[in-house]
């Protein structure tokens, strides 16, 4: 008997909800998709979780899927978009970073390069909890109000939190500094009250 084509597999999948076969999909394409998604962000485990994401895009856009139409080439098309959001995400990222690096350095230090890196390394280096509420009022912009309902905590918590997490990056700067270079974080400050 020959193997079902990804198709059948599908169109199964859709339209009696059989796991199984949505499970012999993803044998089937998890290793060549990690690969095509590890070439595009350069980052295999992030290609891992898009992997993960595009075949959840799937389960929730299987009503779209036309059994009429190949498979792989459907597959491959949400993968890309799955890349190209983080891909954008991380370029948001960066220069959401290089803006919070240009509020924390004076005028005299050589800001980091135009995507944020080294900001970026010394962010990763903050503990989880101070790193999330930091990124998520500098980055994504949210109230304080709404990163204490993302994070489960209340609004003075998550405050205190983004605070703490400006000083640790501030003396986080301090120790890469050299000579008389000083950070100046009033403006972030006020940004985050």
């Amino acid at each position: 008997m020959s193997p079902l084509t990804d198709e059948t597999l599908m169109e199964r999948f859709t339209v009696s909800g059989d796991r199984n076969s949505f499970g012999a999909l993803i044998r089937r394409y998890v290793p060549v998709a990690t690969g095509v998604a590890a070439r595009l962000l350069n980052s295999r485990d992030e290609a891992q979780d898009a992997v993960q994401d595009a075949f959840v895009n799937i389960i929730r856009a299987q009503s779209d899927y036309r059994p009429s139409s190949p498979f792989g080439p459907w597959f491959y098309r949400i993968l890309r978009n799955v890349c190209l959001d983080r891909l954008r995400k991380r370029k948001s990222l960066s220069e959401a970073l290089g803006r919070l690096a240009a509020e924390l350095v004076t005028e005299d230090r050589t800001p980091p390069d135009e995507n944020g890196q080294p900001i970026l390394d010394l962010v990763r280096r903050l503990p989880e909890t101070d790193r999330r509420v930091l990124l998520l009022r500098v980055v994504d912009g949210l109230q304080l109000a709404e990163i204490a309902e993302v994070c489960g905590c209340s609004e003075e918590a998550a405050k205190k939190r983004a605070q703490r997490g400006l000083k640790r990056l501030k003396q986080l700067m301090a120790h890469t500094n050299t000579g008389n270079d000083r950070i100046n974080a009033v403006p972030l400050m006020s940004a985050m009250g």
